[in-house]
């Protein structure tokens, strides 16, 4: 088995145990985007809030990668707490 791939270049690295298994997590975060509105302050398209976006889950230390057959509640969780921890990280 290889070891578990290098973050790519503008993702964020996030480590965190799921039913005892230690992940390794790259994710690319997503800044939060306010929607244009018109001349009488209608909105024309909606505001977005910030989030990370799991792009893939390693059994750490190998390079497999768990994202295809992980649970939706799993990676909302990943994705939430990997986003309040870049935030205590950045100024």
């Amino acid at each position: 088995m290889n070891p578990t791939p290098i973050c790519p270049l503008g993702s964020y690295q996030f480590e965190i145990t799921l039913c005892d298994v230690d992940l390794i997590c790259h994710l690319d975060y997503v800044p939060e985007e306010s929607g244009s509105t018109g001349s009488l302050g209608d909105p024309y398209e909606p505001d977005y809030s910030e989030e990370m976006d799991l792009v893939a889950a390693y059994v750490a230390g190998t390079d497999v990668d768990l994202l295809p057959i992980l649970a939706s509640t799993f990676m909302d969780h990943i994705e939430r707490l990997a986003l309040l921890k870049y935030k205590d990280k950045t100024p």
